[in-house]
């Protein structure tokens, strides 16, 4: 118990320091970036999705033209990328359920798709808070989805717009919510609402 007190005794924004971002893992085809948008900054996984090699692609019958889906993933409590969850005491038994293996997971769900994984901007211990898509968030992470002043779509969309994810400007979009991220998906739809006449 007070080793979690202490763990919530303080709200931290997630920041990895620059060396760690707009890396490339070629071995996972995962790139680790910070995007700026005029709400605000999010760090996030990206793995765009890699055509399969030409003799493979001759006996496929998915037109990757047409086909190809955006998954975008808002994580719950704890998840994080690994590195980070690696050198937390209170989380590292957690560390399966890191961002990268949630992405191994969803490529293969959506075998033909560019995955982009968006942690919260900060964090109150093990908290997620995604302040910069719901503005009516305490430091508990208890958010209330609002009409009014809704950024959240504002967010996500001028995230999309960054040239490095130009892959993701075409083709349907699917959004997944785990736990604390199904709020993100609330406020998304409060704001899509058409009794919204803030929007």
């Amino acid at each position: 118990e007070k080793k979690i007190e202490n763990i919530m005794t303080s709200s931290t924004t997630l920041k990895t320091t620059a060396t760690e971002l707009d890396t490339h893992d070629e071995s996972t085809n995962m790139v680790y970036l910070t995007i700026t948008t005029s709400i605000g900054d999010n760090e996030v996984l990206y793995c765009p999705y890699q055509p399969p090699p030409m003799d493979d692609a001759k006996e496929s019958v998915v037109d990757a033209q047409t086909a190809v889906d955006n998954v975008i993933f808002f994580g719950g409590d704890v998840q994080d990328f690994k590195q980070h969850m690696q050198r937390s005491l209170a989380i590292h038994e957690y560390g399966e359920y890191c961002l990268e293996s949630v992405a191994e997971i969803l490529q293969s769900k959506f075998p033909v798709c560019n995955l982009l994984l968006i942690r919260p901007c900060r964090q109150n211990g093990f908290l997620s808070i995604f302040a910069n898509f719901v503005a009516d968030i305490d430091e508990r992470a208890q958010c209330r989805p609002s009409y009014k002043n809704g950024v959240g779509c504002r967010h996500l969309y001028e995230m999309l717009c960054d040239k490095r994810l130009s892959a993701m400007h075409t083709h349907p979009l699917h959004l997944i919510g785990f736990s604390r991220g199904v709020n993100v998906l609330t406020q998304f739809i409060y704001e899509a609402d058409h009794r919204n006449k803030q929007r």
